[in-house]
């Protein structure tokens, strides 16, 4: 849907996305950067969500003041499509259960 999600904060999780419980969540052509914070899931949070789909919407350069700067997954099912994740910090999706898919570090 071509929307930038950047500059946003939240003291919790999902700094730019938070996806709560028995949520849905589907991106299209999004870009979810620059500046985004929070404690957890600078950029996106999916906590005890439905689903999470995102597709064609790169996460970077987003930051979490303990983990999970890029996404932040605790349960529910998540699917990226040609969505990169890369250049957050601390790291990118590290301390998600079950991981995320097709992201590393």
């Amino acid at each position: 849907m071509d929307s930038t999600v950047s500059g946003n904060t939240a003291a919790g999780r999902g700094g730019g996305i938070h996806n709560g419980s028995r949520g849905t969540l589907t991106t299209t052509s999004s870009f979810v950067n620059g500046g985004n914070t929070a404690a957890r899931g600078g950029g996106i949070a999916a906590v005890d969500a439905t689903a999470t789909t995102l597709t064609s919407t790169p996460v970077s350069a987003n930051k979490a003041l303990l983990t999970a700067g890029g996404i932040y997954r605790r349960n529910g099912t998540m699917t990226l499509t040609t969505s990169p994740v890369g250049g957050n910090a601390p790291n990118n999706c590290v301390g998600s259960s079950p991981a995320v898919p097709s992201c590393v570090g």
